[in-house]
């Protein structure tokens, strides 16, 4: 808590800066990180011997188009031999939207930071930690430590499925009690994936429900289009703030009061390059790892150096199982990511309580058997099919995973 409030403080003068100030300090916090990776991670200076370059050939933003672009492939070997040795850092892991897992390290330090970032992201949208929150998320906290922690925080959740007590398909009997209790506990904030408060909102119009009284939602983890954001407004009556960010960056941008359809870039703890719609991604925080130029692989255009376009990336679909009830497809990207030697997947539902699961891991027989287990326990009342057929590239794709009937 004091190492977040020490680098709250810290982001919050920095975010001050003008356009000068900021390259300057992202220079120098570039120069420190490249010769750190440098020095400290043979993959690192593996590429960049490879490449002819060096951490002192950087002197400028502009340089670092001489250095080349990191994606997960390049760290995992490095990764790998940071697990085997003893270590205090918390182990993350993506939800494998590009269809394969990865589990990286983050150390005390990183998070601090990352939750800093959070911290000064709530003042671009008049967030208030004092006002009740409501959280349309994955897996409700259920332990004691969790339930305080809510209780103080005067959080709210609301999930979207919850492989815990194993209630993974929602209903619009659930989405309205949902309601109910955000009307009763008067809660003024909303947040989630776009996916479930549009799931929220539709209940609303289909039943007419009562509209909360709110201050804003905040959503993320996946695509906002402007006709979802346009839709969620004119139900709740209440402005919509989209973010964006990664499971190994954390907070990349968020949308402010200020510049509405366009995220502000949170130039004091990361440096973003926009190529030709590709994001490259310097992250300032994490030691354990460093993330260098790294590509997430989502789309967006850099608006200035201060703010970015509509990203496009993942958007969760949901199948139908019944006339009202839903799986969210996140739910697979959960069930997936505990699975490491998958590298690929798709997920085809072929009637209403029926899927056909293609996956490309190196031991198929025994992750279909795991996999059959772990699906059946969660979802007893779907039947799955698990094949080990190619999959196409072409049919396939960031984000394309999922094929629902309708």
């Amino acid at each position: 808590m004091i190492l977040t409030l020490f680098y709250y403080l810290k982001y919050r003068k920095i975010a001050k800066y003008g356009k000068k100030e900021t390259e300057n300090y992202q220079i120098s916090e570039i120069k420190k990180l490249l010769d750190y990776a440098y020095k400290n991670f043979e993959c690192y200076k593996k590429i960049y011997d490879d490449a002819g370059i060096k951490p002192s050939d950087f002197n400028k933003l502009s340089d670092l188009d001489k250095f080349p672009v990191i994606t997960k492939n390049d760290l995992k070997s490095e990764i790998a031999k940071i697990k085997i040795k003893k270590n205090k850092y918390n182990w993350l892991k993506t939800t494998g939207s590009t269809g394969s897992p990865f589990e990286f390290p983050v150390d005390n330090r990183s998070k601090a930071m990352r939750r800093a970032a959070h911290l000064i992201s709530y003042g671009f949208f008049d967030k208030k930690i004092y006002r009740k929150t409501g959280i349309f998320w994955r897996d409700v906290r259920k332990n004691n430590f969790d339930r305080i922690k809510e209780f103080l925080l005067r959080r709210y959740w609301f999930s979207i499925y919850d492989t815990k007590s194993k209630k993974n398909i929602l209903s619009d009997e659930d989405f309205i009690k949902y309601n109910k209790r955000i009307l009763n506990s008067k809660i003024s904030q909303i947040d989630g994936y776009v996916s479930a408060i549009l799931r929220y909102v539709k209940i609303i119009k289909k039943y007419n429900l009562k509209i909360p009284k709110l201050d804003h939602v905040s959503v993320g983890g996946e695509v906002l289009s402007l006709n979802s954001k346009k839709l969620i407004e004119s139900v709740l009556k209440c402005r919509v703030f989209n973010r964006y960010g990664g499971s190994e960056i954390s907070l990349i941008a968020h949308e402010d009061n200020i510049k509405k359809n366009k995220l502000k870039i949170m130039n004091f703890r990361l440096y973003l390059e926009s190529k030709n719609k590709k994001l490259f991604i310097t992250d300032f925080t994490n030691r354990a790892i460093p993330f260098i130029r790294y590509e997430l692989g989502d789309l967006a255009e850099k608006n200035n150096w201060k703010y970015i376009e509509y990203v496009e990336g993942r958007s969760n679909l949901e199948f139908k199982i019944s006339n009202n009830e839903y799986l969210n497809s996140h739910f697979f990207h959960k069930i997936f990511r505990n699975f490491g030697d998958i590298h690929n997947f798709m997920v085809i539902q072929k009637k209403s309580k029926e899927f056909k699961i293609v996956i490309d891991c190196d031991n198929f027989n025994k992750t279909k058997r795991s996999l059959l287990v772990k699906l059946g326990k969660q979802l007893p009342e779907l039947r799955f099919e698990i094949t080990d057929e190619i999959i196409s590239e072409s049919n396939l794709g960031k984000h394309k995973h999922f094929i629902p009937l309708e």
